[in-house]
């Protein structure tokens, strides 16, 4: 509909760049980590699972999380992991959940 306006009469909408931040872990090295858009997050949130919530937040790190070399989690890959990673992983959910407009208590729910 707004294609058919003339330029001069079309509405402006808003432009967001999508925020970006990298995270210095000692297990994986440089990771970046770029915000979601919202269809993607309310449907990670809509199978939240309350068996187990902190899933909740390794499933935003592997929508969100890259390497340097474009490496990507998953979450098996995050359960096959050794014990001594988990204080990495913990600060890389915890910057993925602040990315999202939110506090990491939220993703702590355990």
């Amino acid at each position: 509909m707004n294609d058919r306006l003339p330029a001069t009469q079309r509405e402006k909408l808003f432009v967001v760049q999508p925020k970006e931040t990298v995270v210095e872990t000692d297990s994986f090295g440089a990771v970046t980590l770029r915000a979601m858009n919202v269809r993607r997050f309310r449907e990670l949130s809509q199978k939240l699972n309350e068996e187990r919530p902190e899933d909740f937040g390794y499933d935003i790190l592997c929508e969100m999380a890259r390497g340097p070399n474009g490496e990507r989690f998953t979450a098996s890959a995050i359960a096959g992991l050794p014990a001594h990673v988990l204080p990495d992983l913990r600060k890389l959910v915890d910057a993925a959940v602040l990315l999202c407009g939110h506090k990491p208590a939220d993703a702590k729910k355990d």
